[in-house]
């Protein structure tokens, strides 16, 4: 099948330089295939957390500096006018999208939400998420709401098919990601499991990295507890570079594959027992649009930014769990999809370390932050008016809602101790 179209459309692209190195440039994408022992230990020392800094309401609406084509970049909020390009089955993946290309020439792949009640609500739930990741420190591929205005648009811009005429649709960008992806396989979709991910931490020798990246990695998976990222499947989270390659660390060859759209695509075949990767490795979260609802085996409308099912879900499951010592532990409450993987890390140990890390990282919200997050979102365009009433029986609607719940489950953190 060759490399997916949509992974295509994300490389970063490199350049050989001065020294053997790879870096930032305008020339053929790099995949570093790596050997196994060292993507485990890429995984192991991989960059999970890194401090934000204060982020104010208003810059969490904005979003994170990075490059953006013009015509979303000075929208401020306007409808974006583009012609219909591609129907979305031609650019990969499952949820509704489609690309369309703006009077300056830009092509620009959207995910768009319809309206109707099977709408894909992810345009409203990934945007939750991504602010909320960026904010508390931890990687993601950042995405940009966006209203567009499509012409010559299909009735169902998925298929292609139906009468063609102006539609307008709530959507979606996501920016090209920064960094090389890191496979040990030929897969360049490999991504990385969260029990993957555990069991390299604890491969490192005793002492204060391996203490702090178990520490970072209880708090992440904590949080993907807290907003139900139970889509978590290996293709949802990817392994990358950040920085230059040394191209003397392996051997540099064109993509596997004749498909047209890859070819002339170098990959760098590192050699054995050699990092070739010069920068951090860091370990993001690349999809996280089936999240703020229930999780589950299947990944429906209730998994997808839907309050009554958040709110019912409580971050830590309700069963006594006991440590080696006989102090309670903690178990993240969540049940995975049936296409994760048996390493999909469901209902999670989560230490004590990791549980007060968060929460410290979470206090840095005041409320004003939290409603920046959801309505960056844009929640209000679902056509819901959710309610939720808390343990003192008051009632909360809309926005407020999804507010209290928010602090509610916040509250739940900072009110646990999970043993030693």
């Amino acid at each position: 099948m060759g490399m997916p179209r949509r992974f295509v459309s994300l490389l970063v692209v490199l350049a050989v330089c001065a020294g053997g190195a790879l870096t930032a440039s305008t020339s053929a994408p790099v995949v570093l295939y790596s050997h196994e022992a060292e993507r485990t230990s890429y995984l192991a020392n991989a960059v999970i957390w890194r401090d934000p800094g204060p982020l104010s309401p208003e810059q969490i609406r904005v979003g994170p500096e990075v490059a953006l084509p013009a015509a979303i970049a000075d929208a401020a909020g306007r409808p974006i006018e583009c012609r219909f390009e591609h129907r979305g089955l031609e650019l990969g993946g499952k949820t509704p999208k489609f690309s369309c290309r703006t009077a300056d020439g830009e092509s620009l792949r959207l995910k768009y939400y319809d309206g109707a009640g099977h709408g894909n609500r992810e345009v409203f739930a990934e945007v939750a998420a991504t602010r909320l990741m960026w904010a508390l420190g931890f990687d993601t591929d950042p995405v940009f709401p966006v209203i567009v205005e499509c012409q010559d648009c299909p009735a169902n811009p998925w298929t292609g098919e139906g009468p063609r005429q102006a539609r307008r649709f709530d959507a979606e960008y996501e920016p090209h990601y920064v960094g090389t992806v890191i496979t040990s396989t030929k897969d360049p979709d490999q991504g990385w499991a969260f029990g993957e991910l555990e069991k390299a931490i604890d491969s490192l020798p005793s002492g204060a990295l391996r203490m702090r990246q178990r520490m970072h990695f209880d708090a992440l998976t904590l949080l993907a507890v807290f907003i139900q990222h139970g889509d978590r499947k290996r293709s949802q989270q990817r392994l990358v570079c950040r920085g230059d390659l040394d191209v003397e660390g392996g051997d540099l060859r064109d993509l596997p594959g004749a498909r047209h759209d890859t070819a002339g695509m170098g990959v760098l075949f590192e050699s054995p027992s050699v990092r070739a990767c010069l920068g951090d490795t860091v370990v993001t979260l690349q999809d996280v649009g089936a999240t703020f609802g229930g999780a589950g085996q299947f990944t429906g409308r209730a998994a997808k930014i839907h309050l009554k099912s958040w709110a019912g879900k409580d971050v830590f499951a309700t069963q006594p769990h006991a440590s080696h010592g006989g102090s309670p532990e903690c178990r993240g409450n969540i049940n995975v999809s049936g296409s994760a993987g048996a390493d999909a890390g469901e209902n999670p140990r989560i230490s004590e370390a990791g549980r007060s890390f968060l929460a410290t990282q979470l206090e840095r919200l005041t409320p004003e932050h939290i409603r920046a997050i959801f309505e960056t979102a844009r929640i209000d365009r679902l056509g819901e008016v959710p309610q939720w009433q808390d343990r003192l029986h008051r009632t909360y609607t809309g926005l407020d809602a999804w507010v209290a719940v928010f602090t509610d489950k916040v509250g739940q953190i900072e009110q646990r101790h999970c043993g030693a």
